[in-house]
């Protein structure tokens, strides 16, 4: 499955969020050599996840970033971007660029989801659809 063991999982998301491994450390009651063992565990093993996608969706790969569980690439074939999110709890979840095209991301769908996290972990206010995904977009984009 493509997805992160759970406590890879739970201390990769402490850390994207900006908890610093000694905090995790104090929080989980573990020492801080175990969570930077197990960040480095998930690291690589987001790498192995995004390597796996990009090979199934034929993607020349834009951006890789593990720490921030973001993959940006081309699909080869037809040249649209694409963008995949690691979401804690749920996996990889892909969205296509031309959606801000279209501006339809109904509920239920990765659109939504990746909105659902990003709002909250991005700190951003409104409702405008269409506006959180450039938001999200352009964060993915940024190094």
């Amino acid at each position: 499955m493509l997805k992160l063991p759970e406590k890879q999982e739970q201390e990769w998301e402490m850390n994207l969020k900006g908890l610093p491994v000694v905090e995790i450390a104090e929080k989980l009651g573990i020492s801080k050599q175990a969570v930077s063992m197990y960040l480095k565990q998930a690291r690589a093993k987001l790498s192995e996840i995004f390597l796996e996608i990009a090979n199934l969706m034929d993607l020349s790969i834009v951006k890789l970033d593990v720490k921030k569980g973001i993959l940006i690439g081309d699909i080869k074939q037809i040249g649209e971007r694409v963008f995949v999110f690691y979401i804690p709890s749920r996996g990889p979840l892909t969205i296509y660029k031309d959606i801000l095209n279209t501006g339809e991301c109904s509920e239920d769908t990765n659109c939504s989801k990746v909105i659902q996290f990003y709002r909250e972990f991005l700190g951003i206010k409104h409702d405008d659809k269409k506006r959180l995904l450039k938001e999200i977009l352009k964060y993915a984009e940024i190094s």
